[in-house]
Parts: structure tokens; sequence; C-alpha cells
């Protein structure tokens, strides 16, 4: 729906509505179905989701978007 009122109306639009995983927000964004993305549920699922999805998009490699000591004990889990 958002895409279409962004066609139809010209106007900036927000996808909303079961979007749970990085990958499917990223696709709704580049393939320009949206300007923005609402993830309501799956933040209050996961308060890091937005972290998460940056890892899952290869956008945050070394936790710098975490807070300080999360990131450290991100980083120090990971097996080399």
């Amino acid at each position: 729906m958002a895409a279409r009122i962004k066609r139809d109306a010209g106007i900036m639009t927000q996808a909303v509505g079961f979007i749970s995983e990085a990958k499917q927000a990223e696709k709704i964004l580049q393939d320009g179905d949206a300007d923005f993305i609402a993830i309501a549920r799956a933040a209050l699922y996961d308060p890091f989701w937005a972290n998460h999805a940056a890892q899952e998009l290869a956008a945050d490699a070394k936790y710098a978007l975490w807070p300080e000591q999360y990131g450290w004990w991100l980083r120090n889990r990971r097996k080399t």
C-alpha cells in the first residue's frame, strides 16, 4: 500500500505491518516502495533490532553502533 500511495500521491511513505527481518526492510527501501520502515512489533520483541539489522546487513562489522560495553563483549565473544 505504501508503494501505491507514494506513486499516486507523490509523497513520502512509511511501510508498516509484519516487517520483522532486516533484509525484508532493506528490500522495501531499495525497491523504492517506501521511504521509511516501521518495525514496532519487531522492536518490542528485540529492543536491539536496529543493531542486529546492521549486523545482518554487514553495516556494522565491528559493533561500532552498539554501546561501548556491549560492543566490547560482542567483539571478544566472536571466534576468530
